[in-house]
């Protein structure tokens, strides 16, 4: 995130400006690695996906989801750092934006999540 200040800025300023839109990008990402088997709950961590009401503003562009996928620490105490490769943890393969990388994409998910909960995603071998 350091070698990229720009990228950094423009990631802060569209979490203020569009949070939801963010929030909804989150989840996304989400589905697809508990679709991927890759996003499931551990010692490290709890996984729950509950059902949600429809959000007041709804980006017209993105359907509507019925549920949220929530990740918490299993031990309230104990704060773990996920480490896993954003190009195989969400199944088929995401593409970074033009002049980002993969790890750049990942530690803004980390700031975007809130708080590291255990080994975040499992990688399957």
């Amino acid at each position: 995130m350091t070698d990229n200040l720009a990228w950094t800025s423009a990631l802060g300023e569209a979490y203020y400006n569009q949070s939801a839109d963010v929030l909804n990008a989150i989840q996304t990402l989400h589905k697809m690695a508990i679709d991927a088997g890759t996003l499931k709950s551990t010692e490290q961590q709890v996984v729950a996906v509950e059902a949600a009401p429809p959000a007041e503003n709804q980006v017209a562009s993105q359907p509507a989801s019925n549920q949220t996928i929530i990740i918490q620490p299993a031990q309230p105490n104990v704060v773990y750092v996920p480490s896993y490769n954003p190009a195989t943890v969400y199944g088929a393969p995401v593409q970074s934006p033009p002049g980002y990388t993969g790890g750049e994409l990942a530690a803004a998910s980390l700031l975007s999540r809130g708080h590291a909960a255990g080994r975040g995603y499992q990688q399957q071998e």
